[in-house]
Formats: C-alpha cells, structure tokens, sequence
C-alpha cells in the first residue's frame, strides 16, 4: 500500500515537470524566434546603409533588360530592402528596386524555429540610409509587424520595428495599424486568407495582396446562401420576372436559404409594395443536437393594383448567427409585373 502511494506521488511529481518542461520549451522556442527575427531586421537596415553598388547593378540592368527604365539619370535604382515573409515559417531578406515592374531580388532566405509560426504580418521594409540616399531624399522608417506563435497557441509574441528602435514584447492581441508599411506580399505570406466578398465576409484587418483581388483577412466567414427563390405563377429564370393578371392577384413565394458554418438567424421577404414578411431561423431541428444550416419558407401575398400596370421589386434578405448578411446573387431578387387590363 505503501508503495502504491509512494508511485503515485512520484507519478504526479513526473507529470508536474514535464508539463513545466514544455511550458519551458515553449517559451525558448518563441523567444529565440523573435530573437532571430531581430538580428535579420539589423542585417537588413546594416545593408540599407552599407555598400550597396552590386544591387544598384543589378536593378539597374533589370530595369534595361525589360525596357523599364524607371530611374533618373543619375539617380539610384535601387530603393531599399525588405523582410518578408513567403509563408507562415519561411521569409526572405530581399533588395527592392524602385522599377514596380522588377522582382525583389532574394538576399538571403530563413526559416522560424520549429513549431513556431507566423500568425499574422508580412514583415518591414527599409528604404536606403546615409550616403545612399537621393539628393533631396529622407530616411523613411520603418514599421512594421510579425506575430509568432508557439504551440499550441501559447505564448504569442510581437516583434514591432518602428523608428530607430526594436521591440520584443508579449502581448495578448496586436494592432493592425503596424501593418500599414510593411512589404506587399502574398496571402499566404501574411498568413491570412483570401476571402470572396461576393461568397464570404473577411475578419480582422484587411491586407492588399498580389493574389486577393476582394482582400486578405485574418479569416473568412462564410455568408448565408440563397438556394432557391420561386413563385407561383413561375418566375421566368433568366429575366428573374413575374408576370401577373388582375387587380387583386395572388402569388405564392417559396425560398430556401443555407448557412454552412451556422444557422439562419431571419430572413425578410420584401414584396415591393411597401409590405413584408420576416421570419426566423430554427437553430435546432426537435429531436436533433444538429445546428439546422437551412430556412425554408412558403409565403403567399396578394398585390392589389390600382393602374393598368404596376412593378414591384421583390427582394429576400436575411442575417445568420454570425450576423453575416446574404450572398451576393441573382437569387436574391426578382420583379413582378401586374396588368389590370387585359
């Protein structure tokens, strides 16, 4: 029994330091990420200031060779260097030239310690220092911002360049201002998605990329989708118009509507005629724990015209539990015509 007590404190103790132990690791990892990130951002303003005339050359024979001479005559063709990142762990140090029309060219390339990621940022740019520098030019400083992240989402740490100073500081969140200088690079560079506006509302702040013609966001969320919207008498598919008879004509309205990461919270079907019809999601089919991704709804309304025409612009919308609006779609709408004349 004794033993059996004994064990069982040994084991707890075991536990208890391994469990330390990776909070330990964790913590070096990220350290030493952020760390590395520092040393490569002074190496890239070291070559900001120092002998820059092989890349001059270079930019400059680039800017020949594509029939792009984007330089004055005498004025340097190279604007400075960049840290960048091309993915979530790999990001290279790269020379710029001031021709949009030529690549960066890779300085040197490195990749963050094992199980750290990049969790957002695309890096900082530098713009050339001292005798570098055009006649009539000033140093532009640098901000900007990388979140690294160690495993398990712990540990979050930003390494924020801006001005003459580095800092490495712990933070919960980081401000999204940091990214307004930072190098142009892809999505997936900056860790982010690339959202479609038309099918999905982008979260967190927005990134112009090369690659995300709608914007790059931390995240995507998925907007709520009209399958079908139909009536009675039918809707003609590719004008999406009704055509009705008489002063007071009835028609019948039938919708479906998905959500594919939640709920419809209501959705409002306006008839045109300054009348509407709102009704509200079920979360929880009965007898289901199942989210219900879908609202389905038959709805009649009788127009009542007094002219010998009347239009009316009917148009479905709803919110999900997100409070994401609809779609974009033709589904949407549709437009009904009444004559009383025939």
């Amino acid at each position: 029994m004794r033993f059996l007590k004994l064990f069982g404190k040994l084991l707890v103790m075991v536990v208890i330091l391994v469990v330390i132990a990776g909070v330990v690791v964790i913590e070096g990892q990220v350290y030493w990420a952020s760390r590395a990130l520092v040393s490569d951002y002074y190496l890239t303003r070291q070559l900001a200031g120092g002998d820059i005339t092989n890349y001059e050359r270079r930019c400059r024979e680039a800017e020949q060779a594509g029939w792009s001479v984007e330089s004055e005559a005498g004025a340097k063709a190279l604007k400075g260097f960049q840290l960048r990142f091309i993915n979530r762990q790999v990001y290279v140090i790269e020379a710029v030239c001031r021709s949009p029309y030529v690549k960066p060219m890779v300085v040197d390339q490195h990749r963050l310690l094992l199980g750290i990621t990049k969790v957002f940022g695309s890096g900082v740019t530098l713009s050339l220092r001292g005798n570098n520098l055009r006649q009539g030019e000033t140093v532009q400083e640098p901000t900007g911002l990388v979140v690294v992240e160690g495993l398990g989402g712990r540990n979050r740490q930003v390494g924020l360049w801006q001005g003459e100073g580095v800092n490495v500081i712990k933070k919960g969140e980081f401000d999204p201002l940091g990214l307004k200088d930072a190098p142009e690079t892809t999505c997936e560079g900056a860790s982010g998605q690339c959202c479609s506006q038309q099918l999905t509302a982008g979260i967190g702040p927005r990134l112009a990329t090369s690659d995300c013609p709608d914007g790059c966001f931390t995240q995507c969320q998925a907007r709520p989708t009209v399958v079908i919207l139909e009536t009675n008498p039918v809707v003609d598919e590719v004008s999406r118009e009704v055509t009705i008879l008489g002063k007071n004509t009835q028609v019948e309205f039938g919708y479906k509507i998905l959500d594919s990461d939640g709920y419809i919270k209501e959705a409002t079907l306006f008839f045109g005629d300054g009348q509407k019809q709102t009704d509200a999601g079920i979360p929880h089919l009965p007898e289901e724990s199942e989210v219900n991704h879908e609202l389905a709804k038959l709805v009649g309304h009788t127009y009542v015209c007094r002219e010998s025409i009347c239009t009316y612009r009917v148009q479905l919308t709803a919110t999900d539990d997100d409070d994401q609006p609809l779609s974009d779609s033709r589904l949407n709408s549709l437009t009904i015509y009444q004559y009383t004349q025939e």
